[in-house]
């Protein structure tokens, strides 16, 4: 077994090197959560966006929609029609989003006011 920095191989053991370095790693500020992401997104959709779109879900699973409502851990979706079994609306974790798709023309800058920035370089 090659010796890695911090761990002691013969033993099988981690070392207090590498509980330093993970305290070191600690230190960086995480990523946002899926939930949190995805509830603020819905909490601050675009005003002059419609909303609706295509919700992507984790079960692999696309749901159009035509309106939507929230809850602290869930999203309502109002879908355009009902589905194969006459639902027409989902109640969805929002962990369970994976990507939104909106199929209206609109203009990038409508998601300014929800926290997108520009990044093209300026002329």
């Amino acid at each position: 077994m090659p010796k890695l920095p911090g761990i002691r191989s013969e033993e099988g053991f981690f070392s207090a090197g590498l509980f330093g370095w993970l305290g070191e790693v600690a230190r960086f500020k995480p990523l946002m959560d899926v939930t949190t992401v995805w509830k603020d997104f819905f909490r601050n959709w675009p005003a002059d966006v419609d909303r609706r779109g295509i919700l992507v879900t984790s079960y692999e699973e696309q749901i159009p929609f035509d309106g939507f409502m929230t809850s602290e851990t869930m999203v309502l979706l109002e879908r355009r029609a009902p589905d194969t079994v006459g639902a027409r609306k989902v109640l969805l974790p929002f962990q369970n989003i994976v990507a939104i798709k909106i199929t209206d023309v609109i203009k990038a800058k409508s998601f300014l006011a929800s926290g997108f920035e520009d990044v093209r370089p300026r002329k």
